[in-house]
């Protein structure tokens, strides 16, 4: 294995600049207060003009400054280890913006303890904090927050709350391609223990310290961040094993993995001791850059990639993680096994980890030890994957973990998502229509439908057992395994499009079922006053023909899903069939509502809807495999 995945360029800028600029240089940089002399930096990096645009400086400039900035670093750590209690109060308080002062105090002790590891978590922690607190200064500004930290800390909006100098030096440290570009080299999993100086630790502290000086009097606005991990419980927990009480199995997997880089496996074991201490949030946080770095190291194996590739480059684009998952000649690990990777980093309603831990966006404190033991086995998986049959496991712990993984279908990948909740409401369907009216209630004259008539015709084929219909329709939907990877971009736009009309039929579904009990109880109480009881009249009256609609657009949705490949061949014509749908679901939410009481307007939308279809069914039945059929209609 290779003794650094850092290129030359970048080990020069992050090892060997450290370590040859590690003389101590008094307090030249650093103020009393333990915050950053801007005036002495500006000096000692040769002046910043006001334009000056730092992504399109040359390396040479970069090696020059970056040399500098280990200075500056290095001078901060020496006046943070000389400083007494009280300034580290103090310091800490300045922090503030950026992460409470039991953090602060929590980072400078696991870089005391254990400098190798300690160091680089805190840098992890540190970099994320740092990236979501700068977006939250934007918002006080009312400004977009871009995505990338470079974008962040290339706008206007950054540099007027603080200055030239310190955006520089942040953009050096963090967030330029050609600097120390910490944020992406910790992240991606490049940087093994022992390559990053602890003194960037106290550095970034001192640097917290300085922006929040600047901050003092503005009060900042928070960003609520993510905490609503147990949504994901039902879908997730019991996949795997616990590991609480696999304390001998696991890092005996970890140090027989060809994956695992031999300086890496201390981190590996260091994640694994801070899951089985409760320590959730920081055992994530040290494990997904790991988690990638393995990932990376299969890939170049499998596709025979040069060793530049292995390596974290400064000039080209990094191999990470999308580019790892994406479709490929190659796969680089089984499919179930992949599609446990894609949930629970790339789909838009799974816990989107990756993202959420390296930007800062997660509250780590609400992870959960299921969701924590989920990652881990998957790390392991990873760790452990075969190619060929070579290097077969013998842990029994292991192959269960393969076992579990090789049997897995996705949970949150939209193909899945979609059938699921077509499934759930085709089983429910017949239960939930079942709201008969109160057995008193007089019988309301009124016209009936004749497009969603005919719409039910076509869907049912005339068959007049729709409860049996549907149940058949649900049985063979839980038959087909959903198409999850590497599915066309056409067929994942109408997918989601179906998606939001599922959910609206649900919301609507809701709405329906909530009235008729309602309205049913207070009928049998005769608490209904005149008014309310023509009211109730009308909605029973116009109940019949709502289900009947929904239940249309549910199974031609049905129809859509089971049809996505050849439709998304004639995007332009399937676009407007879904559209057509979805505005129509959507407007009868707010119509059926219980406080507006628009039951007709509900019914009409339907019946236009209903017309419209019929009308596209004309002349696009065969897309649908309804053209026999609808000749017959």
């Amino acid at each position: 294995m290779m003794e650094t995945y850092l290129s030359e360029y970048v080990h020069q800028v992050v090892v060997t600049n450290a370590e040859t600029n590690a003389k101590y240089h008094g307090n030249k940089y650093v103020t009393s207060h333990l915050t950053y002399d801007w005036q002495e930096i500006e000096k000692e990096l040769g002046g910043i003009i006001d334009d000056l645009d730092i992504l399109d400086q040359p390396e040479v400039w970069y090696l020059t400054q970056t040399r500098v900035v280990w200075e500056v670093v290095h001078s901060a750590a020496a006046a943070v280890t000389a400083s007494t209690s009280h300034e580290r109060d103090n310091l800490c308080q300045l922090c503030d913006w950026v992460c409470c002062q039991h953090d602060v105090t929590k980072y400078l002790s696991w870089t005391n303890r254990e400098p190798k590891v300690g160091s680089l978590l805190a840098a992890l922690h540190m970099t994320a904090a740092l990236e979501r607190a700068l977006g939250n200064i934007l918002l006080m500004k009312n400004q977009p927050v871009p995505f990338l930290l470079k974008d962040l800390l290339q706008t206007e909006q950054l540099k007027l709350v603080f200055n030239k100098v310190p955006i520089v030096f942040m953009q050096l440290i963090l967030g330029s391609p050609k600097g120390f570009n910490l944020r992406n080299v910790l992240w991606h999993g490049f940087v093994t223990p022992g390559e990053l100086s602890t003194d960037i630790v106290e550095g970034l502290v001192v640097l917290f310290a300085s922006l929040g000086q600047e901050l003092q009097y503005q009060a900042l606005p928070k960003r609520p961040q993510f905490c609503s991990f147990e949504k994901f419980h039902s879908e997730l927990k019991g996949v795997f094993p616990d590991l609480t009480s696999q304390s001998k199995e696991v890092p005996d997997i970890i140090e027989t993995s060809l994956y695992i880089p031999n300086k890496s496996r201390v981190l590996w074991t260091k994640a694994f001791e801070l899951f089985q201490n409760r320590q959730y949030g920081d055992s994530l946080v040290l494990l997904m850059p790991q988690l990638e770095h393995c990932l990376r190291m299969i890939y170049c194996q499998v596709n025979d990639c040069p060793n530049r590739l292995l390596t974290a480059e400064s000039t080209s684009l990094y191999t990470t993680l999308d580019e790892i998952l994406a479709p490929a000649q190659h796969p680089v690990v089984e499919e179930g096994l992949l599609m446990m990777l894609l949930d629970l980093t790339s789909s838009l309603t799974g816990p989107r980890l990756r993202d959420r831990l390296s930007h800062g966006e997660c509250d780590l404190s609400s992870l959960p030890q299921w969701l924590v033991n989920h990652v881990f086995c998957v790390a392991l998986c990873v760790s452990h994957q075969q190619k060929d049959g070579d290097h077969k496991c013998s842990s029994v712990l292991c192959s269960e973990l393969q076992t579990a993984s090789s049997c897995y279908r996705s949970r949150f990948h939209v193909m899945a998502n979609l059938s699921g909740r077509i499934g759930n409401l085709l089983d429910n369907w017949v239960e939930w229509q079942h709201c008969p009216p109160p057995p008193d209630l007089p019988e309301t004259s009124m016209d009936s439908c004749p497009h969603i008539a005919t719409w039910a015709e076509l869907m049912f084929h005339g068959d007049e057992r729709v409860a049996e219909r549907v149940q058949t329709v649900s049985f063979h939907l839980r038959q087909q395994k959903p198409p999850i990877l590497y599915r066309p971009r056409a067929e994942l736009e109408l997918a989601t499009a179906l998606l939001g009309v599922v959910d609206n039929v649900v919301q609507t579904v809701d709405k329906l079922r909530h009235a008729a009990t309602y309205r049913h109880q207070m009928w049998s109480a005769r608490t209904l006053r005149s008014r309310a009881r023509v009211t109730c009249q009308r909605m029973w009256a116009v109940l019949p023909e709502l289900w009947t609609g929904l239940l249309c657009i549910l199974m031609i949705t049905t129809r859509c899903y089971q049809s996505l490949p050849l439709l998304a061949q004639h995007a332009q014509f399937a676009h407007r069939l879904v559209k057509a749908m979805c505005k129509t679901v959507g407007n009868t939410v707010t119509l059926c509502d219980m406080d507006k009481n628009r039951w007709n307007e509900a019914r009409s939308l339907l019946s236009t809807l209903a017309y419209f279809v019929i009308g596209w069914l004309s002349e696009h039945s065969s897309l649908l495999g309804l053209d026999k059929h609808f000749d017959a209609v």
